[in-house]
């Protein structure tokens, strides 16, 4: 709670005014969660601006208005009080790190970054540590304590909401918050201010170029997360090139360095991974002491997926860490697969569901399944597409992976947003060259009747994997997000 004379004397201003010694509770950008309680912070974005909707948060009897000095004139008639702030967005995080009372600070931050593999790992971190904390995450398919997660359109929430959450988050005595921390977030500021305890890295491959423009951007905006922000651990997967460079680095001394690897010489040093039907067994020696675990999980990367979450455990647990990795192997056979990552969502014909939209990704799912289902005469179905106003890029090289792992791959409409979905099929079709005789494509717009056609033709000994979407409970065409889950389209077309 603060008075609006301190939010002022905060930017260096007064005011007078009888409405000065009146507090409010909370901060926000969205005029549909503005209460008389509120502040409401209007800016103007890319899509919208918050100036078309003083009218409105006027009526719902907020008390504060702070806009950038730039747009005085568009509020001098309003009957509310408002606070002009030149250069608002660079002072926004910090402003909102004030208003919450620093709430990074009050709780064991985990930030985790990586194109592939955060959801995975911020799950499977907060699962293996339940028993022992309050815990909460942030991220892709939603924010809050596990099973009661509040959807989310951002995997990172922009700085005010995200501010806000985690002052709820001490409010209802969580201790521990993992947090998936996309490149976008770090670029725009909206983690700017935070306090980790830990930094994870999975793996750093290619994406969003529609918006960083270089690979060589991407990867220097993933690297500041951690050479820019402070933190007491790095959890680093040591087989990654800039895991590598960061492992090396000898000006973050006081950092304690766990990594996780092949390697000898890396804290977690996993061998002997054997895949089978059931799942992975795999061996870790941690402190010259050998460990056996199992999952009843597919694909090599959830090896490395659930090494990092071990090492984010290890870095926070007070208790004996050897005795702690050793009581927890009775745990991983429970780790179920994550909503949209590896799910099995029928049996016959086997259909799973990944929300692989990267060629690393694709590949790696691909590969994950020949690993532990492969069967004589068995086919591999692919049904995916890609996603509209992103990385264009990376389509010829989605469809390079389908032709050298499926042997048909159907390619439908992903998410088109604002572009042509036939232009988008058409990039994707250029990576379909020099084709061998054991792979075939057939291109269904339609997501429904894509899925539809794949389990109509395919044998019951065969395995589709439907990718790109994941847990996304909707389609994007033309900015108009129409509810549709590849989970449920493929339960429909099974009762066909």
């Amino acid at each position: 709670m603060k008075k609006i004379t301190d939010i002022f004397q905060h930017f260096q201003q007064t005011l007078t005014d009888l409405t000065s010694e009146n507090s409010v509770t909370e901060l926000t950008t969205d005029s549909r969660l503005v209460n008389s309680n509120s502040v409401f912070i209007a800016l103007t974005g890319e899509n919208s601006s918050g100036l078309n909707y003083l009218s409105q948060v006027e009526k719902l009897g907020c008390q504060l208005v702070i806009t950038d000095l730039i747009n005085k004139d568009k509020v001098k008639n309003l009957a509310i009080e408002v606070l002009l702030v030149e250069g608002l967005v660079n002072k926004l995080a910090d402003f909102a790190k004030w208003f919450y009372n620093d709430p990074s600070k009050q709780l064991k931050l985990v930030g985790i970054t990586g194109t592939n593999g955060k959801t995975s790992v911020a799950h499977y971190t907060a699962k293996l540590l339940e028993n022992q904390y309050k815990v909460a995450v942030l991220g892709t398919l939603g924010n809050g304590v596990l099973g009661q997660l509040i959807a989310t359109e951002n995997t990172t929430l922009e700085t005010v909401s995200l501010n806000r959450v985690l002052a709820e988050f001490v409010k209802q005595k969580v201790e521990v918050v993992v947090m998936e921390v996309s490149s976008h977030a770090i670029a725009l500021g909206r983690i700017k201010g935070l306090n980790f305890t830990v930094l994870a890295l999975t793996q750093v491959t290619r994406d969003h170029l529609d918006f960083h423009g270089t690979i060589e951007a991407y990867h220097q905006v993933k690297k500041s997360l951690f050479l820019d922000y402070p933190a007491d651990s790095w959890v680093i997967n040591s087989a990654d090139k800039m895991g590598k460079s960061l492992l090396a680095r000898t000006d973050f001394e006081q950092i304690e360095k766990v990594s996780y690897g092949k390697q000898k010489e890396d804290t977690l040093s996993v061998s002997n991974i054997l895949l089978n039907q059931a799942g992975i067994q795999f061996k870790v020696v941690f402190q010259g002491t050998k460990i056996n675990f199992v999952l009843k999980l597919y694909g090599k990367f959830n090896v490395e997926n659930i090494l990092c979450a071990l090492g984010i455990c290890l870095a926070l647990v007070e208790q004996d860490k050897l005795t702690w990795l050793q009581k927890i192997t009775t745990s991983l056979d429970k780790l179920k697969a994550i909503s949209g990552r590896m799910e099995l969502v029928n049996k016959l014909p086997q259909v799973i569901v990944d929300y692989a939209h990267t060629p690393e990704a694709l590949q790696a799912v691909l590969q994950a399944v020949k690993d532990h289902i492969n069967k004589p005469n068995q086919k591999l179905w692919l049904v995916f597409g890609c996603g509209g106003d992103r990385d264009k890029g990376k389509r010829p090289l989605m469809a390079k992976v389908a032709a050298e792992y499926a042997n048909i791959a159907i390619v439908t409409d992903d998410n088109p947003r604002f572009e042509s979905p036939q232009e988008i099929v058409k990039d994707i079709l250029v990576g379909f060259n020099n084709l061998n005789d054991t792979f075939s494509f057939k291109v269904i717009h339609n997501r429904a009747d894509a899925i539809a056609y794949a389990l109509k033709k395919a044998n019951k000994n065969d395995l589709i994997i439907v990718a790109g979407k994941g847990h996304e409970p909707y389609q994007d065409i033309a900015g108009v997000k129409t509810p549709m889950l590849d989970t449920e389209l493929i339960q429909r077309a099974i009762k066909l």
